[in-house]
């Protein structure tokens, strides 16, 4: 007779053993610990993350601002050598003139030049020219001589000595900035000669249209933008304002390519400073990002990491606790009404022995569905790898190793397995509603039997393709020969245990993963031409043979499957094997009735369709080759240019040519 303390004891020996058992709770457990240790990696790193974000995206900017500056600076002396070129000026600069009135008159016309050059850019305040024969400054407003164009253009921008230098001082090539107020101009000036004369030109760069980029990006509510000459005169873009100053800053190291972004203090804030160096002429442009910006924004990104980690933590524990509190309440109650020495121990015992058998076949039950959908995912990878040329490989084979599915050797093989009798098999399992019944399981035994002899020696992994079981193998080089007898050894265990009929095919061996799809292209086209087409021997056309079909009028059956392959050539799958699903017929019945009534097989009749509707596209529209090739059912354009020209006896682009006036789109 049981007491208490014995079936409490036995219980709890049982409920932890089973524990042990229950994966789910072991899974849950590890995701916690990995989370803790993702989350804890995942905060060591993300400022350095983020900063490196910030950092690359501010060297990104201003690089591409300053080759839009460097682009206005290279129409800059474009305009300069355009006027210098002009006949107007020219004349103007050399030319002795007898009165006031005819110089005045000359310096008009240079006027009038000047102003059809300045037309059109955006970026260009004036332009003026000074020439030391006529004493005259010459602009867009006007002529007037050197002190009157001084009072009414630059005063209080640049002094009167100052500017009689830049007008009259050695030939030079050099950028200035006149004032230091709102309407600076950065100014590019060129001392030329002309015969024996001297002469001034100036081109004045309005610098808010200059800074107009950076003015409509998101830096400007935050930073400001420089230009930096190498005498260390600094144009600043800030809040709106542009400013002209001399900096302190080291124009030859922001101008060194290998040190594009450092932290810097400038005028009692802290930015993060980016560089770039100008590639026309002697700038460097400078991007300064406010440091308080950044770190806040990397604060937020923190914050928003750690209350998603504790989300998850929380959200882990309550289901695992609600799991534990739910097992252990039933527990409780099954407990609840036991009494010393009760005679329905033996029953409550059993009850609970009932329920913990329960647990574990739910468990046992779950793990199965997930070892059921893990092969699904599988077979679909696998059936993307045989099927699409397209497929992204490294990728596929980086989901199929998170999957436990390695190719660990150098080359690669395709085998294919196609059932081609199963109505005398397995008699008493026959379905008369779904004889594909028969079909799956003798690819299920093939697969299995084939798996067990060939994983000897090399690695093969199944799917169903089409209809075909097709197995990918990964084996040495040395080890084809091995293949291929193994698979012999196969074969004749299958048809000695075994009354079904198959067809084998073992492909060539590759050393590249790329070359498996053509590979299994290779395989159809064998089954195409050794089953599904009519050189199949008579042995093999009686199994096919089905009373019920040969009832059905040969003629309205080719029709149908005309129209079907009408409808579906652009379908990369179009094939016998398609249309025997379609039209629920033998590929022998099938193929035979076919070549019948048209004299052809139904893979050429295919191609011949794809070809006329290959040359309505290319006479009756403007569609690449390409475009085409695809749209007709072929997976390369090579294959329809190659099956096109042994059709017409030309490529598809001269025959374009020939029926178009000559016209090669």
């Amino acid at each position: 007779m049981f007491n208490i303390k014995t079936l409490i004891s036995d219980t709890a020996r049982k409920v932890s053993f089973n524990a042990k058992k229950n994966k789910w709770l072991t899974w849950y457990i590890m995701i916690l610990i990995a989370t803790s240790i993702i989350g804890i990696v995942i905060l060591s790193i993300s400022n350095k993350v983020l900063n490196t974000e910030f950092r690359y995206t501010n060297i990104s900017f201003v690089s591409s601002l300053g080759q839009n500056i460097d682009g206005t600076l290279t129409e800059t002396k474009q305009t300069i050598y355009q006027i210098s070129n002009c006949p107007e000026l020219r004349q103007f600069v050399s030319k002795t003139y007898e009165d006031k009135k005819t110089q005045i008159y000359s310096a008009a016309v240079l006027q009038e030049t000047l102003r059809s050059f300045a037309s059109g850019n955006f970026w260009l305040e004036n332009v003026f020219i000074y020439s030391d024969k006529q004493q005259r400054v010459v602009d867009l407003n006007g002529s007037n001589n050197p002190l009157e164009y001084y009072n009414s253009h630059l005063k209080d921008m640049i002094s009167w000595d100052e500017f009689k230098n830049i007008i009259s001082g050695e030939p030079s090539d050099r950028y200035v900035s006149f004032g230091n107020d709102p309407a600076s101009y950065l100014v590019n000036v060129v001392r030329k000669l002309y015969g024996h004369e001297y002469y001034t030109m100036a081109v004045m760069i309005n610098t808010e249209r200059l800074f107009s980029n950076f003015a409509s990006s998101d830096f400007n509510e935050r930073g400001m933008f420089a230009i930096l000459s190498e005498n260390n005169l600094m144009l600043t873009y800030n809040n709106d304002n542009i400013t002209s100053e001399l900096s302190n800053l080291n124009y030859e190291e922001l101008r060194d390519p290998k040190e594009k972004i450092r932290d810097i203090d400038y005028n009692g804030k802290h930015y993060l400073l980016a560089s770039s160096r100008s590639t026309v002429d002697g700038f460097a442009f400078l991007l300064f990002d406010d440091s308080y910006h950044i770190t806040l924004t990397i604060a937020f990104q923190m914050m928003l990491i750690i209350a998603l980690f504790l989300i998850s933590i929380l959200l882990s524990g309550y289901y695992i606790y609600k799991y534990m509190r739910t097992n252990t309440d039933r527990l409780k109650n099954l407990l609840r009404d036991v009494r010393h020495g009760s005679t329905n121990i033996g029953d409550m015992y059993n009850q609970l022995e009932i329920y913990i058998q329960k647990l574990s076949d739910s468990n046992s039950e779950m793990e199965e569905q997930l070892d059921s959908q893990k092969l699904s995912i599988i077979k679909s990878k696998l059936c993307n790898i045989l099927e699409y040329s397209r497929i992204d490989v490294p990728e596929t084979e980086t989901a199929l190793k998170a999957l436990d599915i390695t190719f660990s050797r150098s080359r690669f093989a395709v085998i294919g397995f196609y059932i081609l009798d199963c109505e005398h098999v397995f008699k008493d399992n026959q379905s008369e509603e779904d004889p594909s019944q028969n079909t799956s399981l003798c690819q299920f035994i093939l697969e299995n039997i084939f798996n067990e002899i060939l994983s000897a020696n090399v690695i093969v992994y199944f799917t169903i393709s089409n209809g075909i079981l097709t197995g990918i193998v990964n084996l040495e080089q040395d080890e084809y020969p091995m293949l291929k007898r193994d698979i012999k050894e196969g074969i004749d265990f299958v048809e000695a245990e075994f009354s079904f009929k198959f067809y084998t095919y073992v492909s060539i061996d590759t050393d590249k993963m790329e070359n498996i799809h053509k590979l299994y292209l290779n395989m159809i086209d064998d089954f195409n031409t050794n089953i599904f087409s009519s050189t199949i021997d008579k042995e093999t056309a009686e199994i096919y043979t089905d009373e019920a079909e040969s009832n059905m009028t040969t003629q309205n059956t080719t029709s149908e499957i005309i129209d079907f392959i009408n409808n579906n050539l652009s379908n990369k799958d179009l094939g016998v094997p398609m249309i025997c699903d379609h039209m629920n017929l033998s590929s022998t019945k099938l193929s035979r009735d076919f070549k019948s009534t048209t004299g052809e097989t139904i893979s050429k009749y295919i191609q011949y369709r794809r070809i006329e509707l290959a040359k309505e596209m290319l006479n009756n529209t403007n569609r690449s080759i390409n475009e085409i090739a695809d749209q007709v059912g072929y997976d390369y354009t090579v294959s329809f240019i190659r099956a096109f020209k042994r059709h017409e006896k030309m490529t598809p682009s001269e025959y374009r040519s020939l029926h178009n006036g000559g016209t090669n789109i």
